[in-house]
């Protein structure tokens, strides 16, 4: 199942494009309601609109057959093919290659490339910088790819630990199997173990992993020691990074409601008095 993510804002044009006189007829066609005193809608966005919606349903099928790559062509082809407008575009179009660029990073980091995915949110975000959904969701874009590049540190990591477990035998072998053994009881009593006991069994499964993490330590050469301080010393700068996107995404968002309310109040309940 493809993972949960915003849908494209696509309709969001289409819907403001109605307003102006424009109804869709069917997926191949278009009619137009001449509205007194409301300009046409150049043929050209409306286009754009449609065949960038397209991509996207392609971009799903893709992705939904684990073609991740060929999902990231279909979005290429969006943000870098011909758009109306001009260089900047018109403001329906930036706002569709603002979301374009957050889902390209999304999956681009899923394969990895965690700096072509910050370069392209920051290119969204030159494109959205008003205070609107689309900024907010560029930063929560940000704040997943941090994330995901603090769990590759992480994984890269454990792989080092992991290879110095050849190194022991004996006695300190036995050891070791014991605290994976330690290691992995706590980890199941954690997911298995009730809400109350939640905090308690953290902790347990913590102390299990330093134990383990501790012990494969003292095998490391010096290098190999130096080298995994400045990954997690990295990972620390990382999560920061992805603690302050986040942050930012919320505060946009939350401004986005604040503003969305105080233009459309809601209506009073029913039967309510005066």
């Amino acid at each position: 199942m493809r993972p949960l993510r915003s849908q494209p804002v696509l309709v969001l044009g289409l819907v403001s494009l109605v307003g102006l006189g424009w109804v869709m007829a069917g997926p191949a066609a278009c009619c137009r309601r001449e509205v007194p005193g409301v300009a046409a809608v150049d043929p050209a966005l409306l286009a754009f609109l449609s065949r960038a919606r397209s991509a996207h349903h392609r971009a799903d099928l893709l992705e939904n057959d684990g073609s991740i790559q060929g999902a990231l062509a279909e979005l290429s082809a969006i943000i870098d093919g011909p758009m109306p407008g001009g260089p900047r575009g018109l403001p329906e179009v930036r706002e569709v290659l603002a979301d374009t660029l957050a889902r390209r990073a999304d999956l681009a980091s899923r394969l990895g490339r965690h700096d072509s995915a910050v370069n392209d949110v920051q290119r969204g975000l030159g494109l959205a910088p008003e205070t609107t959904y689309f900024r907010g969701h560029l930063f929560e874009v940000l704040g997943l790819v941090e994330e995901r590049r603090s769990w590759a540190l992480d994984a890269e990591i454990e792989r080092v630990l992991a290879s110095v477990d050849e190194r022991m035998v004996g006695q300190e072998r036995a050891r070791l199997e014991r605290l994976v053994a330690d290691r992995d009881t706590a980890r199941r009593a954690l997911v298995e173990g009730s809400p109350e006991a939640a905090d308690a069994l953290r902790a347990a499964k913590e102390a299990a992993d330093r134990a383990l993490r501790d012990a494969r330590l003292t095998r490391l050469a010096p290098e190999e020691r130096a080298r995994l301080e400045a990954q997690s010393a990295a990972i620390r700068s990382i999560r920061e990074r992805a603690l302050t996107a986040f942050a930012e995404a919320i505060a946009i968002q939350s401004q986005v409601i604040e503003q969305s309310l105080a233009d459309s109040p809601l209506p009073p309940p029913s039967g309510s008095g005066p």
